[in-house]
């Protein structure tokens, strides 16, 4: 009898952990997958996650990067200095094309994208 009670709770288990794996499958379950423009990310909304291909032009001031895109559209980016102290394999020009990850950060009506990944493309 506990043999047969144990398997249904490990069965169940295993179920719920597959469906929580799968996930939502419609509409926007893609988002921050696929790399989109800067022009379409300065039309989203706060805390989406995004993904850019481009350039860093140029760092700004702290922790704020200039991001220019295939199209050559730009964008404030911010990368934190947590990121560099944890990653510092990573160095590039502004030579070098980046996929950026992160999320859309809006503060005082702007918007910009906060950085939790850096791929060198």
């Amino acid at each position: 009898m506990k043999k047969t009670v144990l398997l249904a709770a490990l069965f169940c288990c295993m179920a719920v952990s597959a469906f929580a794996q799968s996930g939502y499958t419609g509409p926007g379950s893609d988002a921050g997958k696929t790399a989109i423009t800067v022009a379409e990310a300065k039309k989203l909304w706060d805390d989406t996650p995004v993904t850019l291909h481009g350039f860093i032009t140029r760092a700004l001031r702290d922790e704020k990067y200039e991001f220019t895109d295939d199209a050559g559209d730009t964008m404030i980016i911010d990368i934190d200095d947590d990121f560099w102290r944890l990653n510092p394999e990573i160095k590039f020009d502004d030579k070098q094309r980046l996929e950026i990850k992160g999320k859309i950060d809006v503060d005082d009506l702007r918007k910009q994208v906060e950085v939790r990944n850096i791929t060198l493309l």
